[in-house]
């Protein structure tokens, strides 16, 4: 049984934070970098193709396809091994966050950009950019790039806690090529669960024009209930999407690259447990949720890129031209929370239900060019011009029955448009020692069109900002210098800031309490860290170690009371600060181990009272450790055959959902301090010629725990659940 407790503080912390830091850098890798001892991972985190080891930044490399065939089918569960980044489960395929460094926002415009190549996924501002991170593991992948700290120079706004880069495979000009793979599995308490996927690559012109094609299927079968709909395992989903492109080698110098992909989901309801979050005790029964109507959800991405590189010998001129939809529709019951006001509006009516109805609509162009110097010994450079131009639609709706009552109806469409040119430089001092300097300047305009009407019991007083037209020009800048003492020891250092544009808001008033202004303003970041990358035992192993701290003024923040939830400025400012580590290759012949570790601590410089956070609290929903181990052993069976076992052990640390205000500030809602969990998974391989085959078991010990929570009132919460014990088998066959 679950029982609230109060916050535990952070002394002592940061002495085990940094003894787990070197217990991570000296007893295994991440595994998300799998990095081979012959193998040179390639990043292009500053824009330019450079090898991991040499990035003077914070970036993380992972093999997706290996990563899959061992059970990990989501961004949620690779996340668990990139140091730094986090994601929350919002309990189906598309919901979530993915959090780099702590940022969580929870509302207001992403604190961490998405980039499909050399595509911005998603809305800038509006939309509920915050809560639908685009999952592209299951596309057409090269790899996942994952570059902390601020990215704001060269990738814009929205990118102040890092960006994750979904690094698709170029089609092949040489060769006919391609897989299938088929994973069946099954969850305690649950079903069935498969996934589909497949890709073929084939040259139309050798060395000249190629094509590509992939897609994939998953379906799964839910291990939750509703008994006020008298439903079990309400939470099936089914995802699908694929992947069409070309490529084409015009010349030697000019090359051209038009991609279209998709994805699409569908469920019926989320993972979730119901639960009271000042007592911590269940509402109904294990894996119960309290929903008496439907709450289907579904969610569409749809992109259209076009990108060509020429390349001049002196420089290389890159555009990337894109449009792309994201439409994401949300029903939720809210009768819990809403149902008393609905009845003593409607006095003489039934027992109301009361629904809860969103839907987010966004089209967006964006067009980018980029003039990149060639390598140099003593001086590179780059330049750029960016252009975006963005209407999003925002639809919430309460809708009561049996009788037609306004509780809410508000509209916030927004179109958001930005021009910037942006450009950095790298200068060798001498050939070990270089520094960049970059910087960006955007000018940016917001217009809003709000329509807010429902109950006076609801949403607070006007003026809303319909028509109004909001432009502002914002400065972006990095430094960084990079000092190799070897081929085996490099440092760095870095100082950079990022920014989010405002957006429209909803006014809440609930009983005597009001959160929200008719607009939320823009807020910005400065981060400063520190680092070393390497190799140990004659370059079988690297490692990556550094800490950061980062100051957040104006910080978009959620405040929700009453089931609805407004974003708020954290005028008084947010610092946090961190160490990461990370190692990835073998200790010795066919044995690698791999590990990575971050600590975050954040705290308010001030108290801000419409959160309900004192000055010293920390931010909600961000985890101050994470830490995860993995090793696999490999070895040869018969003759023509390799066999492989491995296993891996994740842990997420206790986090506060709210905040405690220490008896002085009221929080909108209670805080619940959501306890650590830990994970066993493990596997087996076997490959035989072109095919690979996998056992294996996710949460082996069946843990029982809430990935994320989501608290409307002080007698009701939501705990997405950790997926039960998973057992699987899959199959690739390459062609």
């Amino acid at each position: 049984m679950r029982t609230h407790r109060k916050a535990v503080g952070r002394s002592g912390l940061w002495i085990r934070a940094c003894a787990a830091a070197l217990l991570t850098a000296y007893t295994g890798p991440s595994f998300a970098q799998e990095v081979q001892v012959s193998e040179v991972v390639i990043v292009t985190a500053s824009r330019r193709e450079q090898a991991q080891i040499e990035a003077p930044v914070a970036v993380t490399a992972v093999n997706v396809n290996q990563a899959i065939s061992q059970g990990v089918t989501d961004i949620n569960g690779l996340a668990d091994f990139v140091p730094g980044l986090n994601a929350t489960d919002g309990g189906a395929p598309g919901l979530g966050n993915l959090v780099v460094r702590g940022l969580y926002a929870g509302s207001g415009a992403p604190t961490t950009g998405i980039y499909v190549d050399d595509v911005p996924y998603g809305p800038v501002v509006g939309g509920a950019g915050q809560s639908l991170a685009l999952d592209g593991t299951l596309f057409d992948l090269n790899r996942v790039e994952v570059v902390r700290g601020p990215q704001g120079t060269l990738f814009g706004s929205s990118a102040m806690g890092g960006v994750v880069r979904y690094v698709t495979q170029q089609p092949s000009l040489t060769k006919t090529e391609g897989f299938l793979f088929a994973d069946a599995s099954n969850t305690e308490d649950g079903g069935w669960n498969t996934l589909l996927r497949g890709r073929v690559s084939v040259p139309l012109a050798r060395d000249r024009v190629a094509v590509s094609l992939s897609g994939f299927r998953s379906e799964t079968e839910g291990y939750t209930d509703h008994p006020g709909r008298r439903l079990t395992g309400v939470d099936d989903s089914e995802f699908w999407g694929g992947m069409f492109s070309v490529r084409a080698e015009i010349t030697p110098d000019f090359s051209v690259r038009l991609t279209a992909a998709h994805q699409a989901a569908e469920y019926d309801a989320v993972a979730a447990e119901a639960f009271n979050p000042t007592t911590g005790r269940r509402l109904l029964g294990p894996r119960q949720d309290v929903p008496t109507q439907p709450t289907p959800r579904s969610l569409e991405f749809t992109i259209y890129a076009l990108t060509a590189d020429y390349d001049f010998g002196w420089a290389t001129l890159s555009s990337a031209t894109s449009h792309q939809t994201v439409n994401f529709a949300n029903q939720i019951d809210l009768t819990a929370t809403f149902g008393p006001l609905a009845d003593a509006l409607a006095p003489r009516g039934a027992p109301h239900r009361v629904g809860f109805e969103s839907a987010f609509d966004t089209d967006r162009f964006t067009q980018e060019f980029r003039l990149t110097s060639r390598g140099s010994e003593k001086f590179e450079w780059l330049l750029g011009a960016y252009y975006t131009d963005q209407s999003t639609s925002d639809t919430q709706v309460l809708t009561p029955s049996p009788d037609d009552i306004l509780l809410l109806n508000a509209n916030l469409p927004t179109n958001y448009t930005e021009t910037a040119v942006f450009g950095n430089g790298t200068f060798y001092i001498t050939p070990k020692w270089d520094v960049t300097v970059g910087a960006r300047y955007a000018d940016i305009e917001t217009e809003l069109n709000s329509t807010l009407r429902g109950s006076p019991f609801l949403i607070g007083p006007g003026p809303f900002p319909s028509g109004s037209v909001n432009s502002q020009t914002v400065d972006t800048y990095l430094i960084n210098t990079r000092y190799r003492f070897s081929d085996d020891l490099n440092f760095y250092a870095r100082a950079a800031n990022g920014y989010r544009p405002g957006g429209p808001n909803l006014v809440i008033t609930v009983g005597t309490t009001t959160i929200g202004q008719p607009r939320y303003q823009s807020d910005t970041l400065w981060s400063y860290e520190a680092g070393f990358k390497g190799r140990l035992l004659g370059g079988g192993l690297t490692y990556d170690v550094g800490a950061f701290v980062m100051d957040w003024d104006d910080a978009q923040l959620v405040s929700s009371v009453g089931g609805l939830s407004a974003t708020v400025n954290a005028r008084g400012g947010v610092q946090v600060r961190g160490i990461e580590a990370s190692v990835a290759g073998k200790l010795f012949e066919n044995f690698t181990v791999n590990a990575s570790f971050n600590l975050n601590d954040s705290e308010f410089q001030s108290n801000e009272p419409a959160l309900g956070a004192l000055a010293g609290e920390g931010l909600a929903n961000a985890p101050d450790v994470k830490f995860a181990l993995s090793g696999d052993y490999r070895f040869k069976v018969l003759e023509t055959a390799q066999a492989s076992v491995g296993a891996t052990l994740r842990y997420n640390g206790e986090y506060n959902t709210s905040y405690r205000g220490g008896g002085t500030i009221a929080p909108p809602v209670p805080n619940y301090v959501n306890d650590g969990y830990s994970q066993i998974d493990v596997r087996a391989g076997l490959d035989i010629g072109r095919t690979t085959w996998t056992l294996y078991v996710t949460n082996l010990t069946n843990e029982d725990a809430y990935q994320t929570i989501f608290t409307t009132s002080a007698a009701y919460a939501q705990g997405i659940i950790l997926r039960p014990r998973t057992i699987g088998l899959n199959a690739r066959l390459n062609f």
